[in-house]
């Protein structure tokens, strides 16, 4: 799976903010400063935002006002997390932690970014968990059912980078199922709330790529909605980026296109480099199966030298698309090394699902180049991954591509009957019909050589 490139959820305490009637009336109002900032924060106004928590810690270190040095702290930690600069976004919110021991609902927020860094940064996923799991004791103790539930999606995302995808459904619906279980112990309808917008987003990359395309285009209008009525800029591209994603699997390319033109003005309005994200990688693919190889080509090399030097899972999506281009172009060889480098990265780094893609893709190109034996070996590892999590689709795709193989399987005992409901029924019987065709023909060939050969043995 992709990094799912801005899944990931911080918070601050941008809930029921008002703003301050003048500029003036912030003065020496380290709090005043910190909502704010707070609001600033949450329209993706990063600069405003990270200057005004800087003029808060200042303000609160003079007048020795702690809970709101480690208020500002909390917002600094954020914005660093979201730049990327993990060491000091970690660095930030273990002395907000340290400053606010009671203040439950801050250290769940802080708990909540280091999380994030350890995932991000590091792809280290205990350490990761351990952190989310005292975010949510802490939301807990505050208590801030809301934030809860918010940790909850997030203890998701490992699964989600995995491979899991329906045990990260399982853990990422509960940020929006649980909204309906508090409005159903209350009485009254919830109010949504911005990380919705993120919960229905990664919800929607999954089920694309699980093929459920009707439920996924729902999550993500569902997750547009809070997009707009929040000002949320850089989610509101990667929802338009996954709307690109779902028409590019129906088949409508110039859909697909137009959303991805929207997308990157989106990035763009929200101060994002297309080379941060999955944008480029994205277009290629879809370039691509258009037939359109040099424009795949170009948008692929950009991705991929922006992430050579990436997390595993962007490097060996990178790789991925490079090899089905470069089967496209016809360099196998080319092909054949990117391929075996980028599942080799997803095995050593238990990225299941990018294992089973360039798994499935290398054994398509060793059928071609008749290594048959190998191209067998390959698939079964696809197969076996896909029966455990659930990656038909992905198999139903590559089978249209290369249906002599998957035949080839099934004859092979290679789970013939799972093989049997991806393989098009039709195609299969078509299949079936040709080789016994071709063994008919053959046997007669046989014969015929026989009889002649006897003819001139008599004479």
């Amino acid at each position: 799976m992709r990094t799912l490139g801005g899944q990931q959820i911080e918070i601050g305490f941008a809930q029921d903010l008002q703003l301050a009637q003048s500029e003036e009336a912030l003065a020496g109002q380290p709090r005043a400063l910190i909502t704010r900032a707070d609001l600033a924060l949450i329209e993706s106004e990063y600069s405003l935002a990270l200057s005004l928590y800087a003029q808060a810690a200042q303000m609160a270190r003079r007048t020795g006002e702690t809970i709101a040095q480690a208020e500002a702290f909390r917002g600094q930690a954020y914005i660093a997390r979201h730049r990327g600069d993990y060491e000091e976004a970690m660095k930030l919110a273990t002395s907000a932690i340290e400053l606010a021991p009671s203040l439950h609902a801050l250290r769940a927020r802080c708990f909540n970014t280091i999380g994030l860094c350890y995932f991000i940064s590091s792809n280290d996923a205990e350490r990761a968990i351990e952190s989310w799991r005292a975010a949510l004791e802490e939301a807990r103790e505050a208590p801030d059912d809301r934030f809860a539930r918010i940790v909850l999606h997030n203890l998701g995302l490992p699964y989600s980078m995995e491979g899991d995808f329906n045990e990260a459904l399982r853990w990422l619906g509960q940020m929006i199922d649980g909204r309906s279980e508090s409005a159903h112990r209350s009485g009254r309808d919830q109010a949504p709330f911005p990380q919705e917008a993120i919960a229905h987003l990664n919800i929607a990359r999954l089920k694309i790529a699980q093929g459920r395309l009707d439920e996924a285009e729902s999550h993500l209008q569902r997750g547009l909605d809070r997009c707009q009525l929040f000002n949320l800029k850089t989610a509101t591209a990667e929802t338009l980026e996954a709307f690109g994603n779902l028409y590019r699997e129906r088949s409508d390319y110039t859909r697909a296109l137009d959303f991805y033109d929207q997308a990157a003005r989106a990035y763009r309005d929200a101060g994002v480099a297309l080379t941060d994200k999955e944008l480029l990688d994205e277009r290629a693919l879809t370039h691509l199966r258009m037939g359109d190889t040099k424009a795949a080509e170009r948008e692929a090399d950009e991705y991929f030298r922006a992430r050579a030097s990436g997390s595993p899972s962007e490097r060996s999506t990178a790789l991925i698309t490079r090899g089905r281009i470069e089967i496209a172009l016809g360099r196998a060889m080319e092909a054949e090394a990117s391929l075996v480098e980028a599942a080799a990265i997803a095995r050593h780094d238990r990225l299941l699902y990018n294992e089973a893609r360039a798994s499935v893709l290398l054994a398509r190109l060793l059928w071609d180049l008749n290594r048959k034996d190998e191209a067998l070996a390959l698939l079964r590892r696809a197969v076996d991954l896909s029966i455990r999590y659930d990656y038909s689709y992905l198999l139903s795709s590559e089978a249209d591509q290369s249906l002599s193989l998957f035949y080839a399987a099934i004859s092979a005992g290679v789970a013939p009957d799972y093989l049997a409901q991806i393989v098009p029924v039709e195609a299969a019987k078509a299949m079936a019909a040709e080789a016994q065709s071709r063994r008919q023909t053959a046997g007669e060939i046989r014969v015929a050589a026989f009889r002649d050969n006897g003819a001139l043995t008599r004479n």
